[in-house]
């Protein structure tokens, strides 16, 4: 379900009463609280819809855990701690209406998605009898024509056609909107604040200026809403959360401003300084804001947000949460107009941070202040990000937050319009010299993990923390299953290098089971752009530095890469990021080594500090030296290892996703504890997830339609 945490107008509900809200629309209605919904006696919620004449109904409970769950205490109050058996007491004309019939009963928990359980039924006296584990989602209805893809048909006479089978967003994608019905949500398109939908405007994008009309997105809401959190800035997403390198077009435009929200004409509003933090909801010009007022009499509530439109790709969450609450936390090229004196400006940001800004040129800016269409583009190509404002490329820079993600239109709490939006591959440079003969470590490196088990108010993709808190080595172990030799090593350079910290000791060793690692080949490697010879920056973020001898590496042996790290300098990333290595070579895991303790070894294949890179070829027959009798990849024997510690982090391994999928049909193989779903221990079959026929109830529930009651515990007796 989408909507587990909602809040609706700043009231605490349950968990569960938003996530078919829209049912009331045809004719089902939630019963009230105390009337069959409210708070289980030992945990967890419940909530019941009938229709309108009381013929059908469903009763939905949760048991859900988790942090977010229990915010301040919101959604629970009490947290349930095991299986309840409870007893629901059914009102007379809800009991009427479902006694003789057979009650579907659906179960979800963390391993299982909608399981089919054995139906129940009503007994004479109007109870239904169900027991309810921890961390579940169970359904009881009497509608008997629900699916669920690839398992089981509705009936016939409610749907014809089966659930077709799931298939990739179409790619490459273009929009113009002639055939999306008018005034509704485009097909595709997922709001996530303001409200976007298909309108008529008077005049067609540059391409098609021999129409009178043409149908286009425009965003509606144009109050911002009263929250209980940061406003969320109006924003519609679209595509496949797992686009990379993607080429996006479109034309946007500004509507009439809404009066009221201009500044004195000929007052100049100047830029901040790149770098300058946004503010989370675009709020007050006072700052901090996109743009600070030059009316020093303005105060902040007097001066309006900022208009805006806004193109992003590689928008990887939309979270209401947090450092970013209310931003698309992606890369996103925005064209801002603080009032219609002003000259419009663009600025080139990452998630809430500006990063690149500048002016509109004169013919752009006319086209701003008159309703014009203005061309925006966007490309990233591995780590390399432009922004193009009417096909000209206005900045390019290389960063690395976000490897994955949709594509999102959006705007101020205005009215906006977009048309032709165009989605295709894009293209990287030609590679030639070193980088076309050689292949590194590192095929892939994704910092980014999905969590589906994480349980907290930050939705998946989870970036990956970024540190400057250690001084010391850190790296990664690993294996060749070929013979290899190494050109270069290299480190990834993330944003917020700093020149004094800038050079890095990249250093390869060789792991001896008796005598412990030996120094192979060091080199410096600088995180920003120089002029150094022998240096080589990809367009995936990696800075080498070549060797002045090729090293070449003996199979099935344990070697070490890592780079020397100072408190407070180069950030790097920690090891939660995915990382899938050439052909022919293991990951074995992350690796440091601090004054006081040496060197740990960490056994989480695929995952690593920093990130560190080689540059591998062939290695030569003649090269080859003789084979190692060491046992293949093996970190733990020998002196010279430590045990893993739990510095420098001690968190544990989270569940990594590289890519985004279909939740697990299994538990994660991170899951420590395999035995908490809803089967009962040694009894692994969907026969155990009966109703408890057998064991009376301890606890009863009363659900009714026209009266409040109290739940009440059962004698053991009764």
């Amino acid at each position: 379900m989408n909507a587990l945490n909602l809040r609706v107008q700043g009231l605490c509900l349950s968990p569960l009463r938003t996530a078919s809200k829209q049912s009331r629309y045809r004719g089902w209605v939630y019963l009230p609280a105390g009337q069959g919904a409210g708070n289980l006696p030992e945990g967890g919620t419940y909530v019941t819809i009938a229709s309108a004449d009381l013929a059908d109904f469903t009763v939905v409970l949760e048991t859900l855990q988790g942090s977010c769950m229990y915010n301040d205490g919101c959604l629970h109050s009490i947290k349930a701690e095991a299986t309840q058996s409870l007893q629901l007491q059914l009102s007379s004309k809800l009991a009427a209406a479902a006694r003789g019939r057979s009650l579907e009963v659906w179960a979800t928990n963390s391993s299982h998605w909608f399981q089919r359980l054995p139906d129940t039924q009503v007994t004479e006296q109007g109870f239904l009898r169900i027991d309810m584990p921890v961390d579940a989602i169970i359904t009881i209805s009497t509608l008997g024509t629900a699916t669920k893809q690839g398992n089981r048909t509705a009936a016939a006479t409610l749907l014809q056609a089966q659930v077709p089978p799931q298939q990739p967003f179409p790619f490459p994608f273009h929009e113009d909107f002639e055939s999306q019905p008018l005034y509704r949500a485009a097909a595709f398109f997922a709001d996530q604040g303001g409200a976007f939908e298909v309108v008529e405007a008077p005049a067609a994008a540059a391409d098609r200026s021999d129409l009178q009309t043409t149908r286009v997105l425009e965003q509606q809401v144009t109050t911002p809403p009263i929250g209980w959190g940061p406003a969320t800035q109006p924003m519609t997403l679209l595509g496949d959360v797992n686009w990379t390198d993607l080429a996006v077009n479109v034309a946007a435009r500004f509507s009439s401003p809404a009066p009221g929200l201009l500044l004195p004409f000929g007052h100049f509003t100047p830029l901040v300084p790149f770098g300058h933090a946004m503010g989370s909801n675009f709020a007050s010009l006072g700052g901090p804001g996109v743009l600070e007022p030059s009316v020093e009499s303005t105060t902040p509530d007097e001066v309006p947000t900022p208009r805006q439109v806004v193109l992003c790709l590689r928008a990887a969450r939309y979270t209401f949460f947090g450092a970013t609450g209310g931003q698309t936390e992606g890369y996103c090229v925005r064209i801002i107009q603080n009032n219609t004196s002003s000259r419009p400006a663009w600025l080139l940001t990452i998630s809430s941070k500006i990063v690149a800004s500048g002016y509109l040129s004169s013919e752009a800016s006319q086209k701003v202040v008159h309703g014009g269409w203005l061309q925006l583009g966007m490309e990233a190509y591995k780590a390399r990000i432009s922004a193009l404002v009417e096909g000209e490329k206005v900045a390019e820079i290389v960063d690395v937050s976000y490897p994955l993600g949709q594509v999102g239109l959006g705007c101020g709490y205005h009215r906006c319009q977009f048309d032709n939006l165009e989605v295709r591959p894009a293209k990287g440079t030609a590679v030639t010299g070193l980088l076309a003969t050689s292949r590194p470590l590192l095929k892939q490196y994704d910092p980014v993990m999905f969590h589906y088990n994480a349980r907290s108010c930050e939705p998946s993709p989870t970036p990956t923390r970024t540190r400057t808190d250690f001084t010391g080595l850190i790296g990664l172990a690993f294996v060749p299953r070929q013979p290899t030799a190494v050109t270069a090593l290299g480190r990834l350079a993330l944003r917020g290098s700093q020149s004094l910290y800038a050079a890095h000791s990249v250093e390869l060793l060789e792991l001896d089971e008796i005598t412990g690692l030996h120094l192979l080949a060091v080199v410096a490697v600088s995180t920003l752009e120089t002029q150094q010879a022998g240096a080589v920056t990809t367009d995936d973020g990696f800075h080498y530095a070549l060797l002045e001898k090729e090293v070449v590496l003996q199979t099935n042996k344990t070697y070490v890469l890592a780079s020397s790290e100072l408190k407070d300098g180069d950030p790097f990333f920690d090891e939660g990021g995915a990382a899938a290595p050439s052909e022919g070579l293991d990951i074995l895991g992350p690796v440091y080594a601090d004054e006081q303790d040496g060197w740990h070894f960490e056994a989480y294949p695929n995952m690593l500090y920093g990130p560190l890179n080689a540059l591998l070829i062939p290695a030569t027959a003649e090269a080859l030296p003789a084979a190692s009798k060491t046992r293949p990849g093996d970190v733990s024997d020998g002196p010279q290892p430590s045990q893993p510690s739990p510095q420098p982090d001690a968190g544990a391994s989270p569940t990594v996703r590289q890519k985004h999928s279909d939740p697990p049909a299994q538990p994660l193989p991170s899951q420590a504890n395999t035995e908490q779903v809803l089967f009962r221990p040694a009894a692994h079959d969907a026969a155990a997830l009966a109703v408890n026929d057998e064991a009376e109830p301890k606890w009863q529930i009363e659900v009714v339609e026209d009266r409040t009651v109290e739940e009440k515990e059962l004698r053991e007796s009764s």
